[in-house]
């Protein structure tokens, strides 16, 4: 038995400890999009441009431009607090 064999091995037959319910930060990202057309002499000016009308609202995001979601853990687990009675 591989000395990386015989590790796995141990860990399996340690019993795992319950430590009960832990808490988890879970990072939930919404993705909006919308593609718009701006006339420019290259495609960094057409950003700058539509950037700069962005800024002053004239492009406004919303429920409709809704492309996505994802759900992503973004840090350890803590140990939950007992809750209070």
């Amino acid at each position: 038995m591989s000395e990386k064999e015989s590790i796995l091995a141990k860990l399996a037959a340690k019993p795992e400890v319950d430590t009960g319910p832990k808490e988890y930060p879970v990072q939930i990202t919404e993705t909006l999009q919308m593609t718009v057309w701006m006339e420019a002499n290259s495609p960094d000016e057409a950003v700058a441009l539509v950037r700069a009308a962005y800024k002053d609202t004239e492009y406004v995001l919303d429920a409709d431009h809704f492309t996505g979601v994802e759900f992503k853990v973004t840090g350890n687990e803590h140990k939950r607090d007992a809750p209070e009675h």
